[in-house]
Formats: structure tokens, sequence, C-alpha cells
């Protein structure tokens, strides 16, 4: 790291001519831009480490963060990347996430990462010199931790081995810092917010995922939506006192700008907007397509909890009324006004976070992980759920269910024509088109199952595939989510029944079946019986309604079961105790009739 000597020097030392075309580069031109402060250097660009969208810099003035958060690389200092020009060495540094230079967890950020990347780069030198496959050194059943808290922390930390797990235990008790023992995920806004304790920090676009630590510090990705345009980004609230487990490789020999800037909610916050043109460009058969790529980072702290955004994306440049048709648009005129300078999209998502929100940490998650969920501790949630799983409708749900895979098995699938037909379709079997003698032994195997517990047939059903507030009010059943993000399909029967599939990241099914209907579309891994779930629990959702959860195996697979005096209500598709609750809390059980 240059120290601040030798930083004034290296600013010196660039050409203004140099200055100029990089602000031609980027799309600025001439246009006085109303910064506090604004420096245009050479610095660098960053490669995805452990997360998907890390950008960050070498070299930066006093005033901003980069600088106080870069952390020079020992371990492997160079890489070589192809560019468009041909390979080029870069000289590589990490970004710290939750602490600034002189910190105990910035020192201990630079010794983990180092050390780390050094030891998984003569671990795999070493396999390959032995004939073996670079990853085969790493433990991933972490025989050689002897509890299962550590095994966790070696989960969350990428420690492969007793060598690697040693020295993180060295690195965190060296610098008087905890380290994160449970990783929970959030599939849900909702969820989120009552894990982190953080406010509502975003209403511009849709949340994907997240993991929740202990200590409330969280990872989140999500879209945003800005001037009619989806950007993907990546957010990090941490807490100061722990080790946090994510960092980024960052790559020198790139364009940056950097300044201060104030955004919607009146906060300050670092920006720096790097230029990947020249290693992201794009070509066709007829050649280059006039595409500039930009990365994103914004950062903002109040000394013990740190927040960094970060972002990316491309902007169309075409330089002929041929090329701006090629991109679908009508002339070069339209291009320009949908792609806006990327200094204009860098603040429009900056203004899309409400950064006093994002302070906020109030967690519950630490009582989320206290919870006894063991079946034995919670003996009327196990009834409850038992009694549930003895009724007529789930019954006959698992008896078709068997009918269902015995058939397909029967048949060979190179004869049975699926085209038009939805898995939907094919897993209700109304419309198997050309499949008579199936479909019709189908059919006959649910009515049987119908007949055997005295259940209405649905006769008809609807597929609607994108959902919407309109379709969700067709059911007479209230608003059950917020259907804003549209990625869900419906399925509605003419009993009453129906099912909701969301199909983003982190999907689940839900399914409304009528008391006295039967319903075959109720899907649940192996179907255990009650006695097999061993986590079985009462939980309060965010709407208010106590729903049962219910858990099996190593990996949680669960079921989130509702009884309202009509129906039945199932959530399935989920594995995990806090995503089986954050899935529950995004739906609201209350609207259910």
């Amino acid at each position: 790291m240059l120290n601040k000597d030798k930083l004034v020097d290296a600013f010196n030392e660039i050409d203004p001519e140099y200055i100029n075309s990089a602000r031609d580069r980027m799309g600025y031109g001439g246009r006085e831009k109303p910064k506090k402060t604004l420096h245009v250097f050479r610095t660098v660009l960053i490669a995805a480490v452990i997360t998907a969208l890390m950008v960050g810099t070498a070299y930066a003035a006093d005033l901003f963060g980069l600088k106080s958060r870069s952390i020079p690389a020992e371990a492997s200092p160079v890489l070589e990347a192809l560019t468009p020009s041909g390979r080029k060495t870069i000289q590589r540094s990490y970004l710290s996430l939750n602490g600034i230079a002189g910190s105990n967890e910035y020192h201990a950020t630079a010794e983990w990462e180092n050390f780390r990347r050094a030891y998984e780069e003569q671990k795999e030198q070493e396999c390959a010199a032995n004939g073996q496959s670079p990853g085969s050194w790493f433990d991933w059943d972490f025989r050689f931790a002897e509890s299962e808290s550590d095994k966790e922390v070696c989960f969350i930390y990428h420690v492969g081995d007793e060598t690697m797990f040693q020295k993180l235990l060295e690195i965190a008790g060296k610098y008087q810092l905890t380290l994160l023992t449970n990783r929970n995920d959030a599939v849900s806004l909702a969820s989120l917010r009552k894990l982190s304790g953080v406010g509502m920090y975003s209403l511009s676009g849709d949340f994907s995922s997240a993991y929740v630590f202990e200590d409330g510090s969280f990872k989140a990705e999500g879209m945003l939506t800005v001037a009619q345009s989806t950007y993907l980004y990546e957010l990090h609230r941490i807490e100061s006192g722990a080790l946090y487990p994510y960092s980024s490789a960052i790559l020198d020999d790139m364009l940056c700008e950097e300044w201060q800037y104030t955004a919607a909610d009146g906060s300050i916050v670092d920006m720096a907007l790097f230029d990947t043109t020249e290693f992201d460009q794009c070509s066709t058969d007829s050649g280059e397509y006039p595409i500039s790529s930009y990365r994103l980072l914004i950062m903002y702290d109040d000394g013990t909890s740190f927040v960094t955004v970060y972002s990316s994306w491309n902007r169309y440049e075409p330089g002929t009324e041929e090329e701006a048709r090629l991109y679908g648009y009508a002339s070069m005129e339209e291009a320009a006004q949908k792609n806006p300078d990327p200094y204009t999209i860098a603040e429009a998502i900056a203004d899309s976070f409400d950064y006093a929100a994002l302070l906020e940490n109030e967690p519950s998650v630490s009582t989320v992980l206290a919870l006894d969920r063991r079946a034995e501790s919670n003996p009327e949630a196990a009834e409850n759920l038992a009694r549930i799983l003895d009724s007529a409708e789930y019954k006959a749900n698992l008896e078709y269910q068997e009918a269902y895979k015995n058939l397909r098995s029967s048949f060979d699938s190179s004869t049975i024509n699926f085209e038009g037909i939805s898995f939907l379709d094919e897993a209700i079997l109304f419309n198997y088109r050309d499949q008579v003698s199936f479909a019709g032994e189908a059919r006959a195997a649910m009515q049987a199952a119908a007949d055997k517990y005295s259940l209405t047939m649905p006769d008809t059903y609807q597929d609607v595939c994108i959902c919407d507030d309109e379709a969700l009010a067709a059911l007479g059943q209230g608003r059950l989510i917020d259907s804003s993000s549209r990625n869900y399909l419906l399925i509605s029967y003419d009993t009453g029944a129906f099912s909701l599939y969301k199909t983003e990241s982190l999907s689940y099914s839900m399914h409304y079946i009528p008391k006295g209907s039967f319903f075959g579309g109720l899907c649940i891994w192996n179907f255990p019986g009650a006695e097999d779930y061993t986590k079985v629990w009462p939980y309060e959702t965010l709407s208010g309604a106590t729903v049962c959860c219910a858990a099996y195996g190593d990996y949680d697979y669960g079921v989130v079961v509702y009884e309202t005096e009509n129906a039945y209500v199932f959530l399935t598709g989920v594995s995990g105790v806090t995503a089986l609750e954050g899935t529950a809390d995004e739906v609201d059980f209350t609207q259910f009739k």
C-alpha cells in the first residue's frame, strides 16, 4: 500500500490528457458534476472470489473509504487476465468489508485472507503433484472438528483441514474477535428484517435471498428498479466485533471515479465507479458490440456497523443508427434515452437505499436460534401435525401420489408426448392430450382415492402462469402474499383448492385444500409419517397466525401446516428451520377462509 507521500506523488504523475480521456470513456464528457470531491485515476479491476459482485481499489485518496479498507495481497498478489488487447499481468489486493485500517477487524481479515489463499493454493499444488484433483484435500465432512458448532464454523469460513482451523482460531484470539457460528437463510425481506433487526432499507426492487448471522450481520442479494431498468445488487451489513467470513479480491489496472455523495435519505456515502469495459467486451461474428460495462461500490458506516453495496451493469453505446437498430432501438437518440450515463445510474442506485434503516440492529436471530424445536418438547404441535397427516384429505393425496408414481414407472417415457403440456398439467393429469390410456388410468386412481375417503373430485382447473393481484382476488381469499414481484404460478380448481408456486430463488409451493375435497398435487419429500419428523414446533408468523413447522433428516427437510375451519394449508419445498419460518412469514395466513 502506498503511504501518504507516495500517494500524492502517484497522483501528480497522472497526465491531464489521460484524465480527460478517462472522463470521455466513462460517458461523462464535459459535464460539470456537483460533487464535493472527485478523483479520476488509474486503479483496479474486481475479481469475484467468494461473493458475486466484488469491487474495490488499492489506491484512493484519504477522504474516501477504499484506501482505508484495502488490504495488500501477500498471497498470489499477481494474476493474469485475458483482455481484448492481449494477456495482462494484474496486481491483486483485498477489500475489508467490516473494518478500516488500524482496526482489529481489518488486521484479522488481512491475516486470514492472505493465509487462507496461500494455503489453499499450496494444497492444490500438492494435489496436482500427486495426480489428485485440486480440491481433494478439502474435508467437507469436517471430521477434524470436535463439535457440531466447530463444524459450522468450518463451513462458514471455508476451512478444509485442521491446520486451517487452528490458524483461524489463532487469528480470532489474537485480535479478540468472535467467530460466527450460525448462518441462517432468510427467504424473504420480512424474514431478513425479523432476523437481523434491519429496517425497511429498500422499496424499489425485489428481494432474492440472504444469509443472516447471530450478531445480526447479513449478506443479501436482490434487484433494484431504476429508470425502468433492473439492476442486481449485493448488500453486506456487518457488525464490529467478529471476523466476517467474506471479503473480496481486487485487481489493479482499471479506470475508477470516486466521490462522496449525499443520498436521498440524507446519508453521505462513499462511491466508486469502475469502468470494466476492457475486460467485459462482448463480440459477435460481425464484430464487437458497442457495450461499456461498469461496477459500482457504495460504502457507509457509523464506526460500528458497516454497509457495502455492489452492483454492475452494461451500457449500450451505438456509434451509428445501424448499431442502434441492432440493439432494438429505433434510433441513437432512443438508445441514449434508455441507457443513462453510468454516473446517473450510480447515484440512482445509491438513492434506492435507506442507510439509517440499514444501521438498525435489534436482531431476533439469537432468540430464534435458542428455540427448542424438538418434537418431544412441543407435544401439542406434534399432536396437531399427526392429526392433519391422518386426515382423509392428506391420506387420499398420499395414496394417489403412490399410484401415480407406479403408473409413471410402468410407461415407456419415449412413447409419451409431452408437447404443449406444462409440469403442472402433468402433475394433475387433466390435460394429457393424446395420452388417453395413461390419463384415464391416472384419473381412475384419483377417483378411487376420492371415493375411498368420500371426497369431492374437481372437474376443471385454471392455470395462471404469472400470478397478479387480480388472479389472487379471484380466489376469494384476500391478499395472501405480496405479488408485486409477479414471480408466482397459480393453479386453481372448481372445488376451491389452489396452489401457488413461487418461481424465484428459494422457491416454495403453497397448497390450499378445502376440507371434503380431493387434491392430488401435494408433494412432500418422501412423504414421511408424523413420527419421522424429529423437529415439530409452533411458530407465530409476522401476520399474527400460529402455524405448525415440522422438519426431518440431516438437512431439515420440512413442511409448514395451517388449519382453518374450512381447509388445510401446506407450504412445501423448503429445507432448514429458519427457512421454514421465513417462508411462513411471507404468507398472511390470517387471510385464509
